[in-house]
């Protein structure tokens, strides 16, 4: 259920249409994200060569905003996926509605989690793992629209049985998507940064789409039941 070689090309088929609707802010999303990415790199390479920790502060400052943008620009990305596939609203007005609940649900999440973690480690990557729909409920959920699911129970709730299957699912991305994750500066390596975010650029995208589809497909399996 979790793995289907049928939504992977569903999902590479549907890259196309979406593109052409949505590259200009997908992309701009992503080089934010690459922007941060290289200016901890950069940051970092400045306090090896000078060993000092006088940079740590800026460090913890980059870090701390780039980690706001990466989960709004998450969320939006996200939910222009979903609007794309799903909904025939003004774009403005869809996001106007639902960007500020999926930041707070992603949000609730990572805290809760986290707290899972700090007081049980394990316990704290179940949660983790369980809250990989939320977004897809803030989005596409009629239910979570009308106040009679919460988020986070819900995304909890269409994982149970396929915990083991989702783990892997989610570790397999996390690895290609951690692959395709430079760790070197642009100004050194300008073909190589510019063809290793390319790549990641069209995976992010095409794992967005996979997700949403596999929501759908949890879903439906949940309500038939």
């Amino acid at each position: 259920m979790v793995f289907s070689w049928n939504r992977l090309k569903k999902s590479l088929h549907s890259m196309p249409s979406l593109l052409r609707r949505f590259a200009i802010p997908l992309i701009a999303m992503h080089l934010v994200n690459v922007l941060f990415n290289q200016t901890m790199i950069y940051l970092q390479e400045i306090r090896m060569e000078e060993k000092s920790d006088n940079f740590i502060p800026q460090m913890f400052a980059v870090a701390f905003i780039g980690f706001l943008f990466q989960s709004l620009t998450k969320v939006i990305s996200t939910l222009l996926i979903c609007y794309h596939f799903h909904h025939q609203t003004p774009l403005f007005k869809f996001l106007k509605t639902h960007t500020e609940l999926g930041l707070i649900e992603s949000l609730r999440a990572f805290f809760k989690s986290i707290l899972w973690g700090f007081l049980f480690i394990i316990p704290g990557l179940v949660k983790m793992i369980r809250y990989q729909f939320i977004i897809y409920f803030v989005a596409s959920s009629a239910k979570y629209n009308a106040g009679e699911v919460d988020a986070l129970e819900g995304s909890e709730t269409i994982t149970q049985g396929r915990f083991w299957s989702l783990t892997i699912l989610v570790l397999l991305l996390a690895t290609c998507a951690f692959s395709l994750n430079s760790t070197r500066l642009f100004f050194d390596a300008p073909v190589e940064i510019f063809m290793t975010e390319f790549f990641g650029f069209f995976f992010v995208c095409v794992q967005g789409i996979y997700m949403l589809f596999l929501f759908q497909d949890l879903l439906r399996a949940q309500e038939q039941k």
